[in-house]
């Protein structure tokens, strides 16, 4: 595993409790919001919400889960925020996954041309992935993450108890993106996780560390996606359009668990084209079929997958847009493989 790199003072590891009052004794804001969902309200904000004595918070609370990451639901945030006369001296905290996150700095960045958030993610997706990095964004008729911004947190607070609150498969929603790190940027880390035996028998600390200092080392290199970033895309391109498939057919998926089956084609296509070694391909897969259950794509239903993937924001003249892998530990983006290999890749995965 490489050795980490420093993370900035703003992101901020362990006890909420002792870590979110010091920061907030530091603090002199107007008023003080704090956005949860129908889950984080239950589990999370009883923990924090008198964390600190002097301080009233207004409760903003939404439904949850990916359907409702929407402008409608933003309008309710503005709405609320706006009524309580919040202004351009107010912080909203988000507490909560990622859907949370993404929306509450998505309305925190736009509130009055902008307002101060705080992120404390309580998934870990959303530790690993959603609150590090400053993409904040709504999905809007059924494309993904297609209207937002690029606005970072004045501090970001992730406490790895918080995971005692998940189920399993929430739990794999974010080792699918720790992995994806590993296999674009730490092949010494991959080959540990390959060596894990027991689901979840994990150092979470350890290993939520390592992977945001991968993902903080892309992004303060390239913040707004222009080049190296775009490596944090692997697996993305179809795992959205995947996403979105079985959202609007009722039966959604976790974000991690489309990631990880996009994954594997992106993987395959990086055999087909990129000269990833077929024991590597084996590999990738191997790992990833170990932590996610099949889940079979119906074949009668590729010719709309792919309309998904034609809407992607990655896209460059209706071309679709991939990162892929030479080897394990690197990555080459802005690749334009067929609408036939995509296709294929996607079969492959139902193979397996």
């Amino acid at each position: 595993m490489r050795e980490k790199i420093k993370l900035p003072d703003s992101i901020f590891f362990g006890d909420i409790k002792r870590q979110f009052k010091t920061w907030l004794d530091q603090q002199a804001y107007s008023s003080y919001f704090m956005l949860v969902d129908s889950s984080s309200s239950v589990y999370c904000l009883p923990e924090i919400r008198h964390v600190h004595p002097k301080i009233k918070w207004n409760i903003i609370e939404i439904p949850m889960g990916e359907q409702y990451k929407t402008i409608t639901t933003c309008s309710l945030i503005w709405e609320e925020l706006l009524k309580n006369g919040a202004d351009r001296h107010s912080l909203l905290v988000n507490l909560g996954g990622g859907v949370v996150g993404d929306m509450g700095g998505f309305a925190a960045g736009t509130y009055m041309r902008g307002i101060d958030f705080v992120q404390i993610p309580t998934t870990l997706l959303a530790m690993v992935d959603a609150s590090v990095g400053g993409k904040v964004a709504v999905d809007f008729r059924l494309a993904k993450n297609i209207i937002g911004l690029f606005k970072n947190p004045v501090a970001n607070f992730i406490d790895s108890r918080w995971l005692a609150t998940l189920s399993d498969t929430n739990k794999r929603s974010g080792w699918g993106e720790m992995i994806k790190h590993t296999i674009i940027a730490d092949e010494e880390a991959f080959r540990e996780i390959q060596q894990i035996t027991s689901p979840f028998d994990i150092n979470w600390d350890k290993w939520i560390q390592h992977s945001i200092s991968i993902k903080y080392n892309i992004v303060q290199i390239d913040p707004t996606e222009k080049g190296l970033r775009k490596g944090l895309n692997f697996g993305h391109t179809v795992g959205h359009a995947v996403e979105t498939f079985f959202l609007e057919l009722g039966q959604p998926k976790s974000h991690g668990e489309c990631v990880a089956i996009g994954m594997i084609c992106a993987a395959f296509i990086s055999n087909k084209v990129a000269g990833l070694p077929p024991a590597q391909l084996k590999d990738i897969v191997a790992v990833i079929m170990k932590w996610f259950d099949k889940t079979t794509i119906p074949e009668n239903q590729l010719d709309k997958i792919l309309s998904f993937m034609m809407r992607d924001k990655k896209n460059y003249s209706g071309l679709p847009n991939f990162t892929l892998i030479p080897q394990i530990g690197s990555y080459i983006y802005d690749q334009n493989p067929d609408w036939a290999l995509i296709r294929e890749s996607i079969l492959f995965y139902n193979q397996q």
